[in-house]
């Protein structure tokens, strides 16, 4: 898939080309507008319980109930997200996104959710 993504974005830059036009494939190219992004779901399900999905469960997470294995997860996925940030914004331009009230996180923080990139104290 990563391929035939860089071959369809290559392919879009020299068709605009010949056309005397250029194409973006930032997420945001107006700094006076929201831009566009990605995110993520995650889940877990055990193949071997007909399916069952593990996040679910009977802990108290503020208003969710989860499982010890979700509360581990989320512990791990805060932990190391910061590592993974050259994937999520490879480029320079991908941190242009990253301001306050743009919809796109500035802090680490997690809630139930929570869009803002606030802390909140669930």
């Amino acid at each position: 898939m990563a391929d035939r993504h860089l071959i369809y974005k290559q392919c879009l830059k020299e068709v605009s080309a010949q056309l005397d036009m250029s194409v973006s494939f930032m997420a945001k190219p107006f700094s006076d507008s929201t831009g566009s992004g990605c995110h993520i779901h995650l889940s877990l399900h055990d193949p071997k319980n007909n399916n069952k999905n593990i996040f679910a469960g009977t802990e108290s997470l503020g208003p969710i109930k989860c499982s010890k294995v979700f509360q581990h997860f989320l512990a791990g996925w805060m932990k190391y997200t910061p590592d993974v940030m050259p994937f999520y914004a490879p480029t320079i331009n991908s941190y242009k996104r990253f301001q306050s009230a743009s919809w796109a996180p500035t802090k680490l923080a997690w809630s139930y959710d929570n869009r803002t990139g606030k802390n909140i104290n669930v």
